[in-house]
């Protein structure tokens, strides 16, 4: 069916000849609209093998939006996260746990309305290491990779 479009329909039976019911018309609805939306920098990376995932619902397409995120150490990602029902303009946060002490993350915003998925573009991390780690090293990886996604 095309949207935003009038169709006409008859009920009709046969038995002793065919018997029509009355014209009857519905219309359907708008063509649903892609929404967009923002992956903003992971937070909390200041804990060990932990970061909180962050994103913005920039447009909902006219409709409440399932929001949440993949993320991965590639940019194939491969973990999905729990989602959130938002609406233009609303933020969204999802805390992860269990990453790998050092790894290098990708990940990135999903946003599906009845239109289908949005996604936000790929931002990096480095999860903190454990006890052997060295916060220092640690943040000038951090620093160094948000100056490269500017």
């Amino acid at each position: 069916l095309l949207p935003n479009t009038t169709y006409h329909f008859k009920a009709f039976a046969t038995g002793f000849g065919t018997s029509y019911g009355a014209d009857r018309t519905f219309v359907t609805g708008p063509t649903p609209i892609l929404s967009t939306v923002i992956t903003d920098p992971a937070t909390g990376l200041g804990q060990p093998m932990v970061a909180t995932l962050n994103g913005t619902l920039d447009d909902d397409g006219g409709e409440f939006c399932d929001c949440g995120f993949e993320y991965g150490e590639t940019t194939d990602y491969g973990t999905l996260t729990d989602t959130e029902s938002k609406e233009t303009g609303e933020t969204f946060s999802q805390a992860i746990s269990g990453l790998t002490a050092g790894g290098h993350y990708h990940f990135r915003a999903i946003a599906t309305n009845s239109a289908g998925p949005s996604y936000g573009s790929d931002r990096q991390f480095f999860a903190k290491g454990g006890k052997k780690g060295n916060p220092n090293i640690d943040q000038l990886i951090y620093q160094h990779v948000e100056r490269m996604e500017r």
